[in-house]
């Protein structure tokens, strides 16, 4: 007799599978901010992040993150200022098309507004 869980082991180690397929082993969020880097060039009086840092996201944390996600509801990108850096940015969405990953909807923050 084989019990659920065998079959649903079965199913997930299967050598060919659909992205939707794939989907299943990895996390879904609701909503999920990443933070691209800590450098500002602004003043905003509302910021809670205190003083610039020279931080940016690291590409292996990128890669990472991009190989665990299964479909994302809304992907915030934040910083600091995150068009500071974009090549990082750009890393980000060259990985989501590469790897196929589900994002509904993206945002990102420049002077406060949404883009």
């Amino acid at each position: 007799m084989v019990t659920l869980g065998e079959e649903l082991l079965d199913y997930l180690n299967k050598d060919k599978k659909s992205d939707i397929e794939k989907d299943i082993t990895k996390l879904p969020f609701r909503s999920m901010a990443l933070e691209i880097t800590r450098k500002c060039n602004m003043k905003c009086p509302h910021c809670m992040r205190g003083k610039p840092q020279n931080q940016v996201l690291n590409k292996k944390v990128i890669d990472k993150f991009l190989d665990e996600i299964g479909t994302v509801q809304n992907l915030l990108l934040t910083g600091g200022e995150p068009f500071l850096e974009p090549e990082i940015i750009e890393y980000l969405v060259d990985g989501i098309i590469k790897r196929k990953s589900r994002i509904l909807t993206f945002f990102m923050r420049y002077k406060w507004k949404y883009m």
